[in-house]
């Protein structure tokens, strides 16, 4: 639990910040293809005051209490007043999609991209029905531990989940390519790398978090409590942006706003 501190940070929306999936016609084709288009909210924030990675919690609380952010970013527009909330620090090590070389080891992926596919079963009205789903979504697969708990909190993982499962209407592929697609489109949108000047090698220097609930007055920031809403926050203190992915996996199909 993150309780609000003295420090206030503030917030101004960066309005020229595109993301792919919003300026990109293949990615954006392939969002509303896997019915993400409209769960999804995505906006960047400015803020002034200096940061370092153990001032994290008191960012996010204020970054919600924000009137700018409250009035530019949807999912904030009615949460009120945050007094609190519970966040927890993604990993964002991995900058080479060699990580997923294991998939073809494990034939979950075939040579070609292609998925293998299995006996359907649902999880969380979700009709799981391949090997990929099956691995990111169900503990008990026999593939689940292919990857430890500290590799599933990986952003890239995590993104490549959130394009996999996709949203209520998702119309699934058959192949792995435009998973990889678009997940490498969004970690370059979300993350900012510099070069180490004693190695000389790409190191991210952004802060990744992921906000699982709020203790606020107003409407929750989850409002339909599928398991398959997020919210990622990505702290970026060399340019002072803070950028905010919201899935309300509901909105839009269930009469959710």
């Amino acid at each position: 639990m993150v309780d609000a501190a003295s420090e206030t940070f503030t917030f101004h929306p960066v309005a020229e910040k595109g993301f792919c999936c919003f300026t990109d016609p293949a990615t954006k084709d392939y969002f509303q293809k896997w019915g993400m288009d409209k769960t999804t909210s995505i906006s960047t924030f400015r803020y002034d005051q200096y940061f370092q990675k153990h001032m994290g919690d008191q960012l996010l609380v204020d970054f919600f209490n924000d009137k700018n952010v409250q009035s530019a970013f949807a999912p904030a527009a009615g949460l009120g007043t945050v007094t609190s909330l519970r966040a927890k620090d993604m990993p964002c090590t991995k900058m080479s999609f060699e990580f997923f070389d294991r998939l073809a080891a494990a034939d979950i992926v075939r040579s070609s991209g292609s998925i293998v596919q299995c006996m359907p079963q649902y999880v969380d009205d979700i009709c799981v029905s391949d090997k990929l789903r099956e691995l990111l979504m169900i503990e008990d697969s026999e593939d689940y531990e292919l990857y430890s708990d500290e590799e599933r909190g990986e952003v890239l993982m995590r993104v490549l989940r959130a394009c996999v499962v996709g949203g209520p209407l998702c119309q699934y592929e058959d192949n792995v390519k435009p998973y990889f697609q678009v997940t490498k489109a969004l970690y370059k949108d979300f993350l900012s790398v510099k070069k180490n000047a004693e190695t000389s090698k790409l190191e991210i220097v952004t802060h990744a978090y992921e906000v699982r609930s709020t203790k606020n007055d107003g409407t929750p920031l989850f409002k339909a409590k599928s398991g398959h809403e997020f919210c990622f926050v990505f702290v970026d203190p060399t340019k002072r942006h803070v950028t905010c992915w919201h899935s309300n996996w509901h909105n839009g199909f269930f009469g959710d706003s």
